[in-house]
């Protein structure tokens, strides 16, 4: 069963997934709060070869700047918002 939701995932053109964040975006819908999530894949699940040599480099620092900006972005589009109204 796991076999076939994953190949009907490639299918879908998903390259990878995160049950990890699931239960913050049902706590967030529920309580009315915007949520998001920055995700890293430090492997290509195809061709993992477990060495360290092929961990990317970076890739944290990158993902917390893509956050942060993220952020900035929401932050300007609410006041401009509320700026509106």
């Amino acid at each position: 069963m796991l076999k076939e939701k994953w190949d009907s995932y490639l299918k879908g053109g998903a390259t990878n997934t995160s049950m990890e964040c699931s239960i913050l975006f049902l706590i967030g819908a529920s309580l009315g709060i915007r949520t998001s999530s920055v995700m890293i894949s430090a492997t290509n699940f195809g061709e993992y070869s477990n060495d360290a040599d092929d961990y990317p480099s970076g890739w944290e620092e990158r993902a917390i700047e893509v956050g942060i900006e993220a952020m900035k972005i929401m932050i300007r589009k609410d006041k401009a918002a509320a700026n509106k109204q």
